[in-house]
């Protein structure tokens, strides 16, 4: 299993980061 950084532009312009744990 890897964890890795998501990290995404919103529509509003701020910046959403998160951790997601995937195989």
């Amino acid at each position: 299993m890897t964890a890795n950084k998501i990290i995404r532009l919103n529509t509003n312009g701020s910046i959403d980061s998160s951790f997601t744990i995937g195989n």
